[in-house]
Protein backbone atom coordinates (compact mmCIF):
# COMPACT_ATOMS: atom_id res chain seq x y z
CA UNK A 1 0.00 0.00 0.00
CA UNK A 2 2.76 2.03 1.43
CA UNK A 3 4.92 1.72 -2.12
CA UNK A 4 1.14 2.58 -4.46
CA UNK A 5 0.77 6.07 -2.78
CA UNK A 6 4.16 6.60 -3.54
CA UNK A 7 4.15 5.53 -6.99
CA UNK A 8 0.99 7.99 -7.69
CA UNK A 9 2.73 10.90 -5.20
CA UNK A 10 5.50 10.76 -7.58
CA UNK A 11 3.60 10.40 -10.64
CA UNK A 12 1.73 13.51 -9.34
CA UNK A 13 4.89 15.60 -8.82
CA UNK A 14 6.42 14.41 -11.94
CA UNK A 15 2.53 15.98 -13.67
CA UNK A 16 3.36 19.14 -11.48
CA UNK A 17 6.92 19.44 -12.77
CA UNK A 18 5.72 19.36 -16.56
CA UNK A 19 2.98 21.60 -16.29
CA UNK A 20 4.64 23.97 -14.34
CA UNK A 21 7.90 23.69 -17.01
CA UNK A 22 5.56 24.25 -20.03
CA UNK A 23 4.00 27.11 -18.13
CA UNK A 24 7.50 28.69 -18.26
CA UNK A 25 7.95 28.00 -21.66
CA UNK A 26 5.16 30.34 -22.69
CA UNK A 27 6.14 33.94 -23.02
CA UNK A 28 4.16 37.10 -22.18
CA UNK A 29 2.36 39.19 -25.37
CA UNK A 30 0.90 42.06 -25.34
CA UNK A 31 -0.48 44.27 -28.48
CA UNK A 32 -0.61 47.74 -28.04
CA UNK A 33 -2.36 50.09 -30.25
CA UNK A 34 -1.27 53.75 -31.08
CA UNK A 35 -4.51 54.95 -31.35
CA UNK A 36 -8.12 54.37 -30.07
CA UNK A 37 -9.79 56.04 -33.36
CA UNK A 38 -8.18 55.94 -36.75
CA UNK A 39 -10.38 57.74 -39.91
CA UNK A 40 -10.19 56.66 -43.81
CA UNK A 41 -6.85 57.77 -44.76
CA UNK A 42 -4.75 56.78 -41.39
CA UNK A 43 -2.51 53.82 -40.97
CA UNK A 44 -2.75 51.39 -38.20
CA UNK A 45 -0.43 51.29 -36.28
CA UNK A 46 0.61 49.07 -32.75
CA UNK A 47 3.14 47.57 -30.84
CA UNK A 48 4.07 43.51 -30.59
CA UNK A 49 5.95 43.19 -26.59
CA UNK A 50 7.00 39.83 -25.78
CA UNK A 51 9.35 38.62 -23.01
CA UNK A 52 11.08 36.35 -24.98
CA UNK A 53 12.01 35.69 -28.93
CA UNK A 54 11.32 31.99 -29.51
CA UNK A 55 12.54 32.33 -33.50
CA UNK A 56 8.33 32.09 -33.78
CA UNK A 57 5.91 34.17 -36.20
CA UNK A 58 3.42 36.14 -34.82
CA UNK A 59 -0.04 36.45 -35.71
CA UNK A 60 -2.64 39.13 -36.59
CA UNK A 61 -6.06 38.78 -36.88
CA UNK A 62 -9.05 41.40 -36.91
CA UNK A 63 -12.29 41.09 -35.69
CA UNK A 64 -15.28 43.16 -36.84
CA UNK A 65 -18.57 43.93 -35.36
CA UNK A 66 -20.33 40.96 -37.36
CA UNK A 67 -17.53 38.90 -35.52
CA UNK A 68 -15.59 37.97 -39.02
CA UNK A 69 -12.79 37.10 -38.29
CA UNK A 70 -9.75 37.88 -40.79
CA UNK A 71 -5.71 37.34 -40.43
CA UNK A 72 -4.08 40.67 -41.31
CA UNK A 73 -0.74 40.20 -40.90
CA UNK A 74 2.07 37.27 -40.10
CA UNK A 75 6.10 38.28 -39.12
CA UNK A 76 8.57 37.25 -38.04
CA UNK A 77 9.70 38.34 -34.25
CA UNK A 78 13.28 39.00 -34.20
CA UNK A 79 13.40 41.63 -31.33
CA UNK A 80 11.51 42.27 -28.09
CA UNK A 81 9.51 45.23 -29.02
CA UNK A 82 8.48 45.33 -32.60
CA UNK A 83 6.36 48.68 -33.94
CA UNK A 84 4.06 47.14 -37.14
CA UNK A 85 2.88 49.92 -39.60
CA UNK A 86 0.10 49.20 -41.97
CA UNK A 87 1.55 49.34 -45.23
CA UNK A 88 -1.81 51.16 -46.63
CA UNK A 89 -3.75 53.22 -45.02
CA UNK A 90 -7.98 52.94 -44.05
CA UNK A 91 -9.51 53.09 -47.52
CA UNK A 92 -13.19 53.99 -47.65
CA UNK A 93 -13.95 50.85 -50.10
CA UNK A 94 -12.34 47.74 -47.94
CA UNK A 95 -13.25 49.40 -44.44
CA UNK A 96 -16.17 50.50 -43.30
CA UNK A 97 -17.21 52.34 -40.26
CA UNK A 98 -17.16 50.68 -36.80
CA UNK A 99 -15.39 48.91 -33.81
CA UNK A 100 -12.32 46.83 -34.45
CA UNK A 101 -10.28 44.16 -32.64
CA UNK A 102 -6.89 43.36 -32.95
CA UNK A 103 -5.82 39.77 -32.09
CA UNK A 104 -2.66 38.77 -31.55
CA UNK A 105 -1.07 34.98 -31.28
CA UNK A 106 2.38 34.35 -30.68
CA UNK A 107 4.04 31.38 -29.63
CA UNK A 108 1.04 30.07 -27.56
CA UNK A 109 0.12 33.13 -26.04
CA UNK A 110 -2.33 35.82 -27.00
CA UNK A 111 -3.43 38.99 -26.23
CA UNK A 112 -6.64 41.84 -27.55
CA UNK A 113 -6.74 45.53 -28.19
CA UNK A 114 -9.69 47.44 -29.64
CA UNK A 115 -9.55 50.17 -32.05
CA UNK A 116 -12.75 52.21 -33.47
CA UNK A 117 -12.65 53.53 -37.32
CA UNK A 118 -14.46 56.63 -37.65
CA UNK A 119 -15.84 57.98 -40.87
CA UNK A 120 -15.33 62.23 -40.21
CA UNK A 121 -16.30 62.54 -44.37
CA UNK A 122 -13.09 62.01 -45.66
CA UNK A 123 -12.23 59.35 -48.65
CA UNK A 124 -9.50 57.09 -48.61
CA UNK A 125 -9.03 54.79 -52.40
CA UNK A 126 -7.32 51.73 -52.79
CA UNK A 127 -4.19 51.80 -53.99
CA UNK A 128 -5.40 50.16 -56.91
CA UNK A 129 -7.78 53.38 -57.99
CA UNK A 130 -3.56 54.63 -58.47
CA UNK A 131 -3.08 51.48 -60.98
CA UNK A 132 -5.99 52.16 -62.87
CA UNK A 133 -5.72 55.61 -63.40
CA UNK A 134 -2.08 55.16 -64.19
CA UNK A 135 -2.98 53.06 -66.91
CA UNK A 136 -5.52 55.13 -68.33
CA UNK A 137 -3.64 58.44 -68.59
CA UNK A 138 -0.82 55.96 -70.35
CA UNK A 139 -3.64 54.92 -72.43
CA UNK A 140 -3.06 51.68 -71.47
CA UNK A 141 -6.39 51.44 -70.20
CA UNK A 142 -9.72 52.72 -71.82
CA UNK A 143 -12.49 54.88 -70.42
CA UNK A 144 -14.47 52.39 -70.28
CA UNK A 145 -11.91 50.31 -68.15
CA UNK A 146 -11.16 53.41 -65.96
CA UNK A 147 -15.51 54.24 -65.75
CA UNK A 148 -16.09 50.46 -64.34
CA UNK A 149 -13.12 50.17 -62.40
CA UNK A 150 -12.93 53.44 -60.49
CA UNK A 151 -15.79 55.17 -61.13
CA UNK A 152 -18.10 52.09 -60.74
CA UNK A 153 -16.97 50.85 -57.44
CA UNK A 154 -17.17 54.54 -55.88
CA UNK A 155 -20.56 54.32 -56.80
CA UNK A 156 -21.41 50.54 -55.86
CA UNK A 157 -19.78 51.59 -52.29
CA UNK A 158 -21.95 54.68 -51.79
CA UNK A 159 -19.01 56.91 -52.03
CA UNK A 160 -20.57 58.68 -54.79
CA UNK A 161 -24.34 58.96 -55.03
CA UNK A 162 -25.09 59.75 -58.44
CA UNK A 163 -28.51 58.71 -60.65
CA UNK A 164 -27.59 58.58 -64.06
CA UNK A 165 -30.12 58.93 -67.08
CA UNK A 166 -32.06 55.68 -68.35
CA UNK A 167 -32.34 57.02 -72.06
CA UNK A 168 -28.30 57.04 -72.37
CA UNK A 169 -27.27 54.06 -74.99
CA UNK A 170 -25.03 51.47 -73.18
CA UNK A 171 -22.04 52.30 -75.16
CA UNK A 172 -22.27 55.91 -73.93
CA UNK A 173 -19.28 57.33 -72.16
CA UNK A 174 -18.24 60.82 -72.20
CA UNK A 175 -14.97 62.02 -70.30
CA UNK A 176 -13.61 65.05 -71.27
CA UNK A 177 -9.60 65.05 -72.34
CA UNK A 178 -9.10 67.80 -69.63
CA UNK A 179 -10.33 65.82 -66.85
CA UNK A 180 -7.14 63.44 -67.65
CA UNK A 181 -5.25 66.74 -66.28
CA UNK A 182 -7.27 66.36 -63.14
CA UNK A 183 -6.65 62.49 -62.56
CA UNK A 184 -2.49 63.16 -63.39
CA UNK A 185 -2.80 65.53 -60.16
CA UNK A 186 -4.04 63.04 -57.63
CA UNK A 187 -2.14 60.10 -59.04
CA UNK A 188 1.14 62.30 -57.95
CA UNK A 189 -0.08 63.58 -54.65
CA UNK A 190 -1.19 67.12 -55.45
CA UNK A 191 -4.88 66.34 -54.99
CA UNK A 192 -6.34 64.37 -52.41
CA UNK A 193 -8.42 61.29 -52.61
CA UNK A 194 -11.50 62.84 -51.36
CA UNK A 195 -10.89 66.09 -53.86
CA UNK A 196 -10.63 63.95 -56.51
CA UNK A 197 -13.94 62.08 -55.72
CA UNK A 198 -16.11 65.52 -55.08
CA UNK A 199 -14.71 66.78 -58.72
CA UNK A 200 -16.06 63.35 -60.06
CA UNK A 201 -19.32 64.35 -58.18
CA UNK A 202 -19.38 67.45 -59.63
CA UNK A 203 -18.62 66.24 -62.87
CA UNK A 204 -21.40 63.42 -62.77
CA UNK A 205 -24.20 65.78 -60.96
CA UNK A 206 -23.60 68.35 -64.00
CA UNK A 207 -23.49 65.37 -67.20
CA UNK A 208 -19.88 66.62 -67.89
CA UNK A 209 -18.87 63.22 -67.72
CA UNK A 210 -21.68 61.08 -68.98
CA UNK A 211 -22.40 57.24 -68.34
CA UNK A 212 -25.18 55.57 -68.78
CA UNK A 213 -26.78 53.02 -65.88
CA UNK A 214 -25.55 49.93 -68.52
CA UNK A 215 -21.81 50.83 -67.86
CA UNK A 216 -22.30 50.21 -64.05
CA UNK A 217 -22.93 46.07 -64.83
CA UNK A 218 -19.90 44.47 -64.25
CA UNK A 219 -19.33 41.87 -67.06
Amino acid sequence: MFKIMMLVLMMFTISVLTTSAFAQNIPTVEIIISSETYKFGDKLEYQIIVSEVTNENAVIYIIDESDIRSQLLTMPIEIQNTVVTAQFPFDSIVWKEGQYILELEYSGASSITTFSLIDDGSVSLPFWFRDVTMMWLNDEATDKDYVRNVIVQLIDEGVINEPHPPYLDEDVIFIPKWFKTVAGWWSVGYMTDTQLVNNLKFLLEKDIIVISDAQLIQD
